[in-house]
Order: C-alpha cells, then structure tokens, then sequence
C-alpha cells in the first residue's frame, strides 16, 4: 500500500426508520433519491427526493425482523394465497424522523445554530399550509452518504 491510500475502518449497522408524518402510503415506493446527511452528528438528516427528515436514534425493546417480498400471488383478489417473505435483517435501534424545512446558512451564522435553530413541528396535520408550524433548520454538512431505498422495506443499511 502506498502513502497515499488510506485503509478505512467503517461499522455497519441496521436500522428501522420511523417516519412521521407521512400521508401518503406508498410514497416510499416512489422514491428515486435517498440521502443520508451528517451521519456521524446528533441529529443527522434524511433526504428523500424532495423531503427531508430529521429525528433521533432510538433503542427499541425487541429486536425487529425486516422481511423482503420475494414472490406475490399472482390471483390479487385470493386472500388465501400467501406471499413468500426472506428475512433481511434484524434492528435494535430506530431512527424516528419528522418532516422539516430547510434554509439557507447566512454568512457568519455559528455551526453550533444548528441544534439552537431547530424548532419542534407541532403534530398538526391540514390542508392548508399557512396554518402549520414549519420547521427550520440551519445544518452544517460535512458527511453524505448515497444510498438507493429498498423495495417493501424500511430500513436502510449505512
């Protein structure tokens, strides 16, 4: 190995992400773009496509079980029929996550605003916009890490 290359020590883990908020039941199949920002932070962001969420690491009581669809009957309307599921994974931890808004960092604002800009979004859910609380938060990036979101599952792996 030469001196430029650097050997990387990285840990893996798995975790269930709990999304709050959500109306939509399916939005988590139609998404293209997934993103994980800060992770090595107290309060890293998801970004998926448009949204983006933030929330804190959760110890769970159980262990959970993240299946994957692997075969679906082909009959929709036989509720006899089963679906074939392949065990994927098992969490100890979740990662619950809110919606919030994002602004840009003016110039000279401290890194440490981060945490202090932060605004608890009230568990209001409407149509109309205006009445809603908007979370703002002003967040140094220095780590992004890519992923691609997993059919029928809701954890990632990072």
């Amino acid at each position: 190995m030469s001196g430029d290359e650097k050997e990387y020590e990285y840990e893996e883990s798995t975790v269930v992400v709990e999304i709050q908020g959500l109306m939509e039941n399916d939005f988590l199949r139609n998404v293209a773009h997934a993103k994980v920002l800060g992770i090595e932070t107290g309060k890293p962001l998801l970004q998926l496509d448009d949204y983006t969420f933030t929330g804190e690491f959760q110890d769970m009581l159980c262990s959970a079980m993240l299946f994957e669809e692997i075969s679906r009957p082909k009959d929709p309307d036989n509720i006899t029929a089963s679906t074939k599921l392949e065990l994927c994974g098992t969490a100890n931890k979740k990662w619950a996550v809110k919606r919030v808004f994002l602004k840009h960092n003016k110039e000279g604002q401290q890194d440490s605003n981060a945490e202090t800009s932060m605004e608890q979004n009230s568990d209001k859910e409407g149509d109309d916009e205006q009445s809603a609380t908007v979370n703002e938060v002003v967040y140094p990036v220095d780590e992004v890490v890519s992923f691609a979101p997993v059919e029928r599952s809701s954890a990632y792996q990072t």
